[in-house]
C-alpha cells in the first residue's frame, strides 16, 4: 500500500511538472551588429565548441539592459567557427523576464540554450541550434542565418 501511494505521488507530480506553464517567453532576433552601448552591456561568457563550430552566450547584464516594451535583452548568441575573417551568425535573445540563461554542446554542431525563469513552478524553455555543413543556422524551426 505505502508503494502504491508513493507511485501516485510520483506521477503526480510527473503530470503537474508536464503541464507547468513555460517559465518565460524567449524571441530570436538575428542581428549584424551592436552599438557600443549594447557591447557594454554584455556581462558573463558562456561558451560551447562542436566539430566545426562554436557556439557564444554573451549575457547581457541583469540591471542593465536592452529594454523593447515588455521583453528584456537577455543574451547575444553568437555561432562561427572562430575564423579572422568570417562573419558570424549574431542573433539578440530577448526574454519575457530576466532569465538565466545555460548553453549546451549536444553532438557534432547541436548546441541547446535553455532558458530558467525565476518561478519554481514553471517549466524551462529549450531552443535546439543546428548548424548545417554549409554554416546554415537554425533554431527550432526558425533560419537564422549562414556563417560565412
Amino acid at each position: 500500500m505505502k508503494c502504491l501511494l508513493v507511485a501516485a505521488v510520483a506521477a503526480f507530480v510527473l503530470v503537474d511538472t508536464a503541464i507547468a506553464d513555460p517559465c518565460v517567453k524567449l524571441e530570436l532576433e538575428t542581428v549584424q551588429s551592436l552599438t557600443i552601448k549594447q557591447v557594454g552591456q554584455l556581462a558573463t561568457d558562456k561558451v560551447e565548441s562542436g566539430v566545426r563550430y562554436v557556439a557564444r552566450l554573451r549575457m547581457f547584464d541583469s540591471e542593465s539592459h536592452a529594454v523593447r516594451g515588455a521583453q528584456h535583452a537577455a543574451a547575444l548568441l553568437l555561432i562561427g567557427m572562430g575564423d579572422i575573417d568570417e562573419n558570424p551568425v549574431g542573433a539578440l535573445v530577448w526574454s519575457s523576464e530576466v532569465v538565466d540563461l545555460s548553453l549546451k554542446h549536444l553532438g557534432n554542431d547541436e548546441f541547446l540554450m535553455t532558458a530558467h525563469g525565476a518561478g519554481k513552478d514553471c517549466t524551462p524553455v529549450n531552443i535546439k541550434f543546428r548548424v548545417g555543413a554549409d554554416g546554415t543556422v537554425v533554431a527550432g524551426h526558425q533560419l537564422l542565418g549562414k556563417v560565412r
